[in-house]
């Protein structure tokens, strides 16, 4: 009897195909690439296997061997027309229909969400900042996470804009939030320009549609008496109910700091003995090299007293109960809420006391404006060598990407006179009302005598390493 061509099996060569420990292929052929996958359970599956342009393989796989529904003649026909199809020039994706399935709106931000996650493990963004872009693309991706890119329209997009109205002024568009929302879903966007799947952005059209609101500059209150009366109304806060608030609120005051920094601050990046907070580039705005905070003695002492509330959790200021007037209910991270200290700062001695006042990025306006006025004060109290301007702009992190001041900036002597300033600073606030805590025993006119006692109460100085 003559033997069988084994690349062109019939029904029954197949039936007779045996179930084995490991899965194994067959040729079937006719085409050649048509081949046939026996699974261990006894299942068998039709599959063609080619090579594209560049000679890399593919598979693709087909139907299950079904006697009498799916045989070898139906995978013939369908592996022929595959084979056809992809000489004249169409994609897999597009032969099996998935390539409709690869440009909606959900699965392009998948993708972009996917290269932003990569930043974040390579430190390039802070993972605060990838959550803040998958939560400005969910406000899009219910209403058109299901639809073609190429089929979402400016007026679709234009609709679903204008519901989203400012929190202080529900009559107008939130252009800010609206853009930034943009920001995200150019990006996605751009993948199937990329791809030539769209040839125009239309995200672009939207940005011009929701113009940049104009920056709002409150005046800073630098005054003296604006000053004791603003220290005066946060001491005089309730406290009993939400006085970790009141402790951000000082930090800030009396650190310049960034408040996002300060609601995510944990005490891992904190070192009470050396007076140093050190956070790191990833969680700064401009990620440029780990920023370095230094504590005058009020600072830490504020952390202090928070340290005794929080010292078994992660973050300093961690997230609040639903048990006081200022709960955190809707917040749904595990540290104090920003958008909570802002409203206690805006109501601090009465409803909207504050309000176009002072925010709590004015505080950095504060520390700016002090420093600038009083320099040759502060110098002269202190004996700070270098620049007070510098010293200031490294404090407040307006940093640049130069590797030398980098390196500059991380030297024993640069940190004290950053310190000798902060303690100044707080205590020039101090002694325009005391703040309730911390030394009084500090004084700017006898600065330098109080100073190398506190230097030398200071833990491992002479040979400080930036490390916590």
């Amino acid at each position: 009897m003559a033997r069988r061509d084994i690349a062109n099996l019939t029904n029954t060569d197949i039936e007779a195909l045996k179930p084995a420990k490991d899965k194994y292929p067959r040729v079937v052929g006719n085409p050649k690439e048509l081949k046939i996958m026996v699974y261990p359970t006894g299942r068998k599956s039709f599959f063609i296997e080619y090579k594209d342009k560049q000679g890399k393989t593919h598979k693709y796989t087909l139907h299950e061997y079904r006697k009498g529904i799916y045989t070898q003649i139906d995978a013939r026909k369908e592996a022929t027309n595959i084979l056809h199809r992809l000489i004249n020039g169409e994609s897999i994706n597009e032969i099996s229909g998935k390539e409709s399935e690869r440009y909606l709106l959900k699965n392009l931000v998948k993708e972009h969400l996917a290269d932003e996650y990569e930043k974040v493990k390579m430190e390039q963004i802070s993972i605060g900042t990838y959550e803040d872009k998958i939560r400005f693309l969910n406000v899009p991706l219910e209403l058109f996470g299901d639809k073609d890119i190429k089929f979402i329209e400016i007026r679709d997009l234009k609709e679903l804009f204008d519901t989203i109205k400012c929190r202080t002024n529900p009559n107008i568009t939130d252009n800010d939030k609206i853009r930034r929302i943009c920001y995200e879903l150019r990006q996605a966007f751009h993948i199937g320009i990329r791809d030539r799947h769209i040839s125009y952005n239309i995200i672009n059209d939207l940005l011009k549609m929701y113009p940049r609101p104009k920056a709002k500059h409150y005046e800073t209150i630098i005054k003296k008496q604006d000053l004791k009366e603003f220290i005066i109304l946060l001491k005089e806060f309730d406290t009993n109910s939400h006085f970790q608030f009141q402790r951000m609120i000082f930090l800030a005051l009396l650190t310049g700091n960034r408040i996002r920094n300060i609601a995510e601050a944990k005490w891992k990046d904190i070192n009470l003995d050396k007076h140093i907070w050190i956070i790191s580039k990833k969680e700064m705005k401009k990620d440029v090299t780990d920023h370095i905070v230094p504590l005058n003695t009020y600072a830490t002492e504020i952390l202090k007293m928070q340290w005794e509330f929080s010292k078994n959790r992660e973050f300093v200021f961690p997230k609040l109960g639903n048990n006081s007037k200022y709960a955190e209910p809707k917040n749904e991270k595990p540290h104090a809420s920003i958008e909570r200290a802002e409203q206690i700062l805006r109501d601090l001695g009465g409803k909207d006391n504050y309000r176009n006042r002072l925010k709590l990025h004015g505080f950095r306006s504060i520390l700016e404006t002090t420093s600038s006025i009083y320099e040759s004060q502060i110098i002269r109290d202190t004996n700070i060598v270098g620049s007070v301007k510098k010293i200031c702009d490294e404090i407040l992190a307006h940093k640049e990407s130069d590797q030398v001041k980098q390196a500059y900036e991380r030297t024993r002597a640069i940190f004290i006179d950053k310190l000798k300033f902060m303690q100044w600073y707080g205590n020039y606030l101090n002694e325009i009302e005391s703040l309730g805590f911390g030394s009084d025993d500090w004084k700017n006119e006898n600065f330098m005598e109080k100073w190398v006692q506190f230097e030398n109460e200071l833990k491992n100085i002479d040979e400080f390493e930036f490390v916590v």
